[in-house]
């Protein structure tokens, strides 16, 4: 089985370079003899290389082969994340992780690094379906008063709701 060695010029794997330069046919040969869809170069993924590049096909490949979607770059970003701020907005819908995926609410919570506010809805029996219903009104009046929060939350309820398409089907 292919390991997936370094190159040693620039520290890239074969799969992050191949990624990289957009070849598709040797990312997925490269991913089918073993090859790791997570490895790191300079504190990304090569899902988080596709994402910044707009490549549909490449992160569709990366996410069957096990490309993790919630991995973060050192800023904090995920592949989702990265292609909204280059302007692949299509691409970042379809890497955000469905609610489908979260075993809990805490873990939604984690996903938009907003888990310090776990504790209100713990306190009050809020599960993910639940909060899946939430308007922002509703997260004020559970406890959740700062505005900035408050809309990371509403967004995240509206894009996860939204979202129809899920990338586990492509």
């Amino acid at each position: 089985m292919l390991r997936d060695p370094l190159l040693a010029a620039s520290w890239r794997t074969a799969l992050y370079s191949a990624v990289e330069f957009g070849h598709l046919e040797i990312v997925s040969y490269l991913l089918a003899e073993g090859a790791d869809s997570n490895v790191r170069c300079q504190g990304m993924t090569p899902l988080m290389v596709a994402a910044t590049q707009g490549q549909h096909s490449l992160a569709e490949v990366l996410v069957a082969h096990g490309g993790e979607r919630r991995a973060r770059t050192p800023q904090g970003f995920t592949a989702s994340q990265l292609a909204a701020r280059c302007g692949h907005s299509e691409l970042a819908h379809l890497l955000d992780p469905p609610a489908q995926d979260f075993a809990d609410l805490k873990a939604f919570l984690e996903s938009i690094s907003l888990e310090k506010y776990w504790p209100i809805f713990e306190k009050q029996n809020v599960d993910l379906k639940s909060f899946l219903n939430f308007t922002e009104d509703d997260l004020k009046s559970i406890g959740i008063k700062l505005l900035g929060p408050r809309r990371k939350m509403a967004i995240a309820i509206s894009t996860y709701t939204k979202n129809s398409i899920l990338i586990s089907n492509i």
